[in-house]
């Protein structure tokens, strides 16, 4: 049985990493850190063969604890971003580095990432690519762009996802090619929404909305995706926006993108650059739509089987 532990982002309706488990015959049960239970008693409980503990919500001497309380059960400590995030929540490189230290004295725990690459590889003996799992979406809203270009960007207020820099190359996108832009923020609207007009740029919020929810607004209403994130190798906004055959503007540091959906987030021109080609793209070859379609698929389809064959090996041992 496998425990996945996660925060509130990680839902099944956006991974769905339980259906892929439950097709090769492994059950499991995933608990959301900071509920009813600490990780202890939910490890005690459950007496699970692997826990997977996503978003460092507990403390690297917990996690040593455990292992050597629980030497049956393999912990796997999952970073998310590249090791530039680290800087940003307070005391997260300092656990991060607490983890490293954990898997060096601990045979029975492994850190993990979503990125082939493995910053962490050179540091300890046990650490694994264990890929994010993603839930495909259903038939594509194919769109045109008109007059008005619809932009579309997702966010929380995070110096990680560059959204200063996509707000500026919409702007000046905005110079030569109308645009409106649909902002799905977690928090901070009323500030952001202040800084739209003052760039003036027509702009709709929809806050933090319910993940259906949001993946059918996307669908619907964005000719271009904006995702220009900086330390995130796997993203699940530029994910969504390919399955939607919705073109990106990301960065070099979202390894799934091809190059031409690569722009410097810090350039200012590039990301407005990548805006414009891919608006007219799709003006002349509606058709786009469908092998971006296709590309997410073969994303999707990549992450989500060597995710489970990494599981697969973690519970058979052989690693």
């Amino acid at each position: 049985m496998g425990l996945n532990l996660r925060n509130g982002q990680w839902m099944e309706s956006q991974t769905g990493l339980g259906g892929l488990l439950q097709e090769v015959g492994i059950s499991y049960r995933w608990e959301l850190i900071g509920g009813r239970f600490n990780l202890g008693e939910i490890v005690a409980g459950v007496m699970p063969r692997l826990c997977i503990v996503r978003a460092l919500p507990v403390p690297p001497e917990e996690i040593e604890e455990l292992a050597n309380q629980y030497p049956g059960t393999t912990f796997v400590i999952v970073c998310h971003s590249l090791p530039s995030h680290l800087m940003v929540m307070a005391n997260t490189l300092e656990r991060w580095s607490g983890f490293i230290r954990t898997s060096i004295n601990c045979d029975n725990v492994y850190l993990a990432t979503p990125d082939k690459r493995q910053q962490w590889k050179h540091f300890t003996p046990r650490s694994l690519w264990l890929p994010n799992t993603i839930q495909p979406l259903g038939p594509i809203t194919r769109r045109t762009p008109g007059e008005i270009l619809q932009l579309g960007i997702a966010f929380s207020i995070d110096p990680s996802e560059k959204f200063p820099s996509q707000l500026l190359a919409a702007a000046r996108v905005n110079q030569v090619w109308p645009c409106r832009v649909h902002l799905f923020i977690k928090d901070g609207i009323d500030d952001i929404k202040h800084t739209c007009d003052s760039l003036g740029l027509d702009v709709v919020t929809y806050g933090w909305a319910i993940h259906e929810q949001y993946r059918e607004t996307m669908s619907q209403e964005i000719d271009v995706g904006l995702q220009a994130s900086f330390c995130e190798s796997w993203n699940y906004v530029a994910a969504e926006y390919l399955l939607a055959g919705k073109p990106v503007v990301g960065s070099p540091a979202i390894t799934f993108l091809p190059e031409n959906m690569q722009a410097d987030p810090n350039d200012i021109a590039d990301l407005a650059g990548m805006i414009l080609a891919h608006a007219k793209r799709l003006t002349v070859q509606p058709e786009w739509s469908e092998e971006i379609a296709d590309l997410g698929r073969a994303v999707a389809s990549e992450h989500n089987r060597a995710a489970v064959a990494t599981i697969q090996a973690l519970l058979g041992g052989r690693l």
